[in-house]
């Protein structure tokens, strides 16, 4: 084997480490006594979230239906401590409340392939 590909493929194992979920937080502690406001499937495919963006009121508790589809993905919602890796076709919940206004990113927090990178979508509190 090239060292070449050795390299490149030492490479790809430590950028795969580096973006897997360790501790999944599915639920904040304070969604976790509330019912849903908002509930949204959100599918994760091909680089993309569908849907990409996602519209809520402050203070409502924010349930979001997770389903992977094609390959591994995983979904970080940083401003509220959320992350989570849904396996293949197997749908996962995650709440949260959504106590603050403002435009809040997500993304794709398990690398699946050439278009990783560009795998976002962002929460808009309103």
């Amino acid at each position: 084997m090239s060292r070449h590909v050795l390299v490149s493929t030492a490479i790809a194992l430590c950028f795969s480490a580096a973006c897997r979920v360790r501790n999944p937080i599915r639920v904040s502690p304070a969604a976790a006594d509330r019912a849903a406001d908002v509930t949204v499937a959100i599918h994760a495919r091909s680089f993309e979230f569908d849907p990409s963006e996602i519209r809520v009121k402050q203070g409502q508790v924010v349930e979001l239906q997770l389903v992977a589809a094609g390959r591994k993905h995983g979904f970080g919602l940083t401003a509220f401590g959320i992350r989570t890796e849904p396996p293949e076709g197997s749908p996962v919940t995650v709440r949260f409340v959504a106590d603050r206004r403002g435009e809040f990113g997500f993304r794709c927090n398990v690398f699946c392939g050439l278009g990783h990178l560009g795998m976002r979508g962002r929460l808009i509190v309103e």
